[in-house]
Formats: structure tokens, C-alpha cells, sequence
């Protein structure tokens, strides 16, 4: 695969783009399989400013090896660069339905975040919680509340959290997050109850990290 490689950029670099383009294909026929070579291909379209090739080659990489996340990125990487926002925003939908890993949730939530579409981001972070309904992911998105200034929809999700996932949610750092997000809203009182609440319901060879954080109460 190598020498394919080496022999489409040659190609490319001498401007025989229409010859690049065959030894592309030729070497997909060989190993569709092979990421470096979408990569390469894709690469060599952008770099030459033939947006349109370059959109079918993402596409096909996409459709080919949708469980490569680096292909989804760039694609939509290179529209937003195009200022191609709802194209943009429609490889990101295609994206998440595949279910993918959270790098891919964060990545369109910071598009949406880029564009000061906050609505769409809690959108995301309801779509993200369905899909991955761990305490992590409830704080994800109480983080992003505080962030936002909004203050009861944050605790709003470290309490649903607790009422949607029951003794799921009854780990050490879910705690912390949530104690530590009260104390920084001044809520001692609540802090306190919390703090009380998980050294009673958590064993104990699970809290030491807790207890040596809110010693102070």
C-alpha cells in the first residue's frame, strides 16, 4: 500500500490529478479497508481545493468504516472551515447514528457551543445522556448548566441523576461532583446533607477519597 501511496502523490504533486485520482481508486479496489488511504485521498482533494471530491471521498470513507471517528471529524471539520454550518451540522447527525464513542458527542457539542446555539447543545447532551445513562454523563451536562450560569438546571441533573439512575449513581465521585458543585453555590447546608448522606449509603472501602475531601465537615 505503501508504493500506491507514494505513487498517487507523485501524481498529484506533478498536477496529474486525474491520474492521482485512478491510482486512488485502484489502490481502494486492493484494501477499502486501509484508513491512511482515505486519509491520503481525502488530503490530497482538500489541498487542492476540489471541494467536491474531496466531499465524496469523505463520504465513502463514512460509508465504508463508519466506526472511524477520524473520518467524521475531518469531514466536518472542512465544511465548518467552508462555512458550511448545516452541512456541518448534518455530518454530525449522520455521525451519531452509529452510537459513537463520546469523543464523537463532545466534538459536535463544541460545534454547536462555536456557534452559540446552546439549545442544540442541550439537545445533544439529552441525546447523549439516553445513550450512555451513567453518572458521568449526568455531570457532563450539570457542568455545562453551571458553565452557562444556569444554576438550577445544573443541580437539576445531579438530582436526576439520582432519581433515574437509583443505586447506580451511589459512587464516590458522583458525590464529589455534586457536593463540590453546592459548595461553590455557597449551599453548605446542602453540601453538608450530602456529604452525610453518601458516608451512609456508600461502603465505606469506596469513600476514602470523600472522606479526605470534606474532612472539614
Amino acid at each position: 500500500m505503501g508504493t500506491w501511496l507514494k505513487y498517487a502523490e507523485w501524481e498529484a504533486s506533478i498536477g496529474e490529478f486525474k491520474r492521482a485520482r485512478s491510482v486512488f481508486e485502484r489502490a481502494i479496489a486492493v484494501d477499502f479497508e486501509h484508513v491512511t488511504l482515505w486519509l491520503k485521498y481525502a488530503d490530497m482533494e482538500m489541498r487542492n481545493k476540489f471541494v467536491n471530491s474531496a466531499r465524496n471521498v469523505w463520504e465513502r470513507a463514512c460509508k465504508h468504516l463508519p466506526r472511524i471517528d477520524q473520518f467524521w471529524y475531518k469531514y466536518a471539520l472542512m465544511e465548518e472551515m467552508l462555512g458550511e454550518v448545516e452541512r456541518t451540522r448534518r455530518i454530525f447527525e449522520d455521525w451519531m447514528t452509529w452510537n459513537p464513542t463520546e469523543y464523537a458527542w463532545n466534538a459536535f457539542l463544541k460545534f454547536e457551543q462555536r456557534f452559540g446555539q446552546i439549545d442544540r447543545c442541550r439537545q445533544i447532551l439529552e441525546r447523549f445522556i439516553d445513550v450512555h445513562p451513567i453518572t458521568a454523563s449526568y455531570v457532563k451536562a450539570a457542568n455545562f448548566e453551571e458553565h452557562q450560569r444556569n444554576h438550577a438546571n445544573s443541580r437539576l441533573y445531579f438530582e436526576r441523576a439520582l432519581a433515574e439512575l437509583g443505586k447506580r449513581a451511589f459512587n464516590e465521585q458522583f458525590f464529589i461532583h455534586f457536593t463540590k458543585f453546592e459548595i461553590r453555590q455557597r449551599e453548605y447546608d446542602r453540601a453538608k446533607i450530602l456529604y452525610e448522606y453518601a458516608l451512609e449509603n456508600i461502603p465505606k472501602e469506596h469513600s476514602r477519597t470523600l472522606t479526605d475531601q470534606f474532612v472539614t465537615f
